[in-house]
């Protein structure tokens, strides 16, 4: 609504004035909630990154038990206490096939079998332990992290989207604030009083002669007067 008593250049420079605050005050609004978004996005992204880097780590590690346990129980297996039991395993079952009807016999060679095999288990227990225990601990881990990833990089995500449509928002804003600010300014009024104004570097003309004698010359006479006698 124009105010009255303005001219109507007066009018038109009072709405594009409103209409480029309207505009200034919705891209401030923008602007204002990118600055927020910012500041909430740098730690999810630091989490991420953070979990991320820990969760390879654990990874890792699990990969390297997995491998590494079975390669260690096979080592001492085909070790030289692995190969004690493999011979104690094989004289028990000579024993028992070539002697049947001795059962204190074959009680005695079960029972020797039986303590070799219990030295080969504590003694592969006693090594690998300590690595099923950290194994379980990076399987924990990995869990762990994998949670905290996903669940920073998913409010990450949903700031990411809100700050695009924001940025879908803000395009046309600034376009027709552009737009707005290349409009030249209608040009004043010329001021009251004055007349009719001539193009700069020409001189007004002044008529040296009457209305009636323009284009007439002046004649003059050849004849000298004559003297007069008296």
């Amino acid at each position: 609504m124009s105010a009255p008593g303005l001219t109507p250049a007066q009018q038109q420079e009072e709405e594009l004035f409103q209409i480029r605050q309207a505009l200034g005050e919705q891209i401030l609004r923008i602007r204002t909630r990118f600055y927020h978004l910012d500041k909430a996005m740098d730690p999810l992204k630091r989490e991420v990154t953070i979990a991320r880097i820990k969760l390879d780590a654990d990874r890792a590690r699990v990969q390297y038990f997995t491998t590494k346990i079975p390669e260690l129980m096979q080592e001492y297996i085909d070790g030289e206490l692995g190969m004690e039991y493999a011979v104690a395993l094989r004289y028990y079952d000579n024993y028992k096939r070539n002697n049947p009807d001795d059962k204190e016999g074959i009680r005695r060679e079960y029972a020797e079998l039986l303590q070799i095999r219990g030295s080969l288990d504590g003694a592969i227990k006693e090594l690998l332990e300590p690595l099923k225990v950290e194994a379980a601990q990076a399987m924990e881990n990995q869990i762990k992290y994998q949670r905290i990833h996903d669940s920073a990089y998913d409010r990450l995500q949903d700031l990411e989207i809100e700050k695009y449509d924001l940025v879908q928002e803000l395009q046309p804003l600034v376009a027709e604030d552009d737009a707005l600010n290349q409009v030249p300014p209608p040009p004043p009024p010329p001021p009251p009083g004055r007349g009719r104004r001539h193009r700069k570097g020409t001189k007004r003309r002044r008529s040296t002669h009457n209305k009636g004698n323009k284009g007439k010359k002046r004649r003059h006479s050849t004849h000298k007067r004559k003297k007069r006698h008296y």
